[in-house]
Parts: structure tokens; sequence; C-alpha cells
């Protein structure tokens, strides 16, 4: 009786420590349900999966706990990874370092929110969606490229968005360089910001939301270097009567728009040329 009670003592170490393994270490390769569909494949340890009908995958997040340093493929399988799930790697505070190759073209809703460990990002030709890095706290340096377009509150309550030195006069910017200009995305500007607003010169694209709450605003003059107005960038502003634009109609015509861009503001555009 002895024997067999240590024999079932021994198989019992050995099954808990076999489920102790395969809980705890991810191999790359195919993930699947019980009806053996894929679900996802892991490489180098975090999750991509095909896009539905299309050639290309996406960087879905990670099974992996303290993994602090994330650095997405640029292709896998021989085919390109274009973009980050929304909520991929939500709350996930032990990331520090985020590399994202020039393959990624969209970077889903608070794909990174709540990644408080994340001090510096680059993007590039990339779509951020809407509150992607909020609440990164940690993070204050954003290197932007003249291809980069901005979600609502997608760096709200960052380092950078808290710091009042990168405030000017009651808006929030983002700066790039080409060759030797500087051009600015328009982040946010503070509700308390009344009457007539000039967008800084060399902005050349407006943030979803950026005007988001701003009632008391009448006007705004918009530069002719805008070449785009992201998603309800507007919304909330009702009582702005007249947007200005600096340059002809049909260079306004030309100005890419966003989803409801003008959300509850019936405003009139006029044209300085």
């Amino acid at each position: 009786m002895k024997k067999t009670k240590s024999l079932l003592i021994i198989l019992l170490i050995l099954c808990v420590a076999a489920v102790v393994t395969v809980t705890f270490t991810a191999c790359d390769g195919k993930v699947v349900d019980n009806d053996g569909n894929v679900e996802y494949e892991i490489y180098h340890d975090l999750n991509y999966k095909l896009i539905e009908g299309t050639d290309e995958y996406e960087c879905i997040g990670t099974d992996k706990n303290n993994l602090s340093h994330i650095d997405i493929a640029s292709e896998y399988n021989g085919k390109k990874v274009t973009s980050i799930a929304s909520g991929a790697f939500e709350k996930r505070s032990e990331i520090t370092r985020v590399t994202i190759p020039e393959s990624i073209t969209k970077i889903g809703a608070d794909a990174f929110d709540w990644c408080s460990g994340i001090t510096e990002i680059f993007l590039g030709n990339v779509q951020v969606g809407d509150g992607a890095f909020g609440n990164c706290t940690r993070l204050k340096d954003i290197v932007i490229t003249a291809d980069t377009k901005v979600g609502a509150d997608a760096f709200f309550n960052t380092a950078y968005y808290n710091d009042s030195d990168n405030w000017t006069g009651e808006a929030l910017y983002l700066e790039y360089a080409v060759e030797e200009d500087t051009f600015r995305v328009l982040l946010n500007v503070d509700t308390a910001v009344k009457g007539d607003f000039e967008i800084a010169e060399n902005t050349t694209s407006i943030a979803g939301e950026a005007f988001d709450g701003c009632y008391k605003l009448t006007s705004v003059s918009i530069p002719t270097s805008v070449k785009y107005v992201g998603d309800y960038a507007f919304v909330g502003s009702t009582n702005i009567a007249e947007i200005k634009f600096g340059g002809s109609e049909t260079e306004w015509e030309s100005v890419a728009k966003g989803e409801n861009w003008n959300l509850g503001v019936d405003a009139e555009v006029t044209f300085a040329a």
C-alpha cells in the first residue's frame, strides 16, 4: 500500500510539473480552439492574427507576463504585420519599451492604455487610435512624422500631456521636423479658451476631438498648412459660428476630413483667398 501511495504521489507531482510547464512556457506556433480553428499564432512572445479578408497580420497582444520589451514584427509567415489591435497591451504596466516597425499603419484604440512604464515612442506613417497611449503616465518623449494621424485623447494623461511647459497659448501640440522646418499636430485645446482661437502656423493636422468641450469658442482660424482634420474634431464646441480658413475654397475641399469632424457645429466656413 505504501508503495502504491508513493507511486501515486510521484505521478501527481509529474502531472503538476507538466501543467506548470504548459502554463508558463509560450512557444512559437499556432493556438487552436476545441474545433481545431486557429485563434492566433505566437511569434517571439507576441500573438498575431491574420486580418480577415486580407493577406496581412495584426498583433493582438501577448500571453507572457512581465514582458518589458515589445518588439512588433514587421512580417510573419511571409506576410506584413500592419496593425496593432485595440486594447492589445492595455494595462500592462511592466512594458517599458515598444518598437513599432514601419509596416504598421494602424494602432487600435486603447492599444497601450495604462502602460505606465513606457517613457518614449516613435510613430511613423500610422493612424493612432483613440486613447492608444492614454494614461501612459511616464510617456514624455513622443516622436512623430508628417504622416502620423492622431485620434482622440491618444496621449491623454501622459507625462507629455501633463507637462504645462508643453502647452502653448491654451493648446497642446506635437512637433516634428522636416529638413530645417518645424511642423505641428494640434492635440488638444483647453476647454477654458473662449472667443477666437487661431491654430498655429505650420500645423499640418488636427487630432480627433481636439476641440472637445470648447463651448466658449465663437470662431476658429485654420492655416493653409492643415491637411487633415480628425474625427469629431469640434465635438462639443457648439457655439463656434465661423471657421476661418486661410486659403481658398478649393484648398479647403482638398483637406482630408475625418468622420463627423464638425458634428454639432453649425459654422460658416469663410476663405481668405
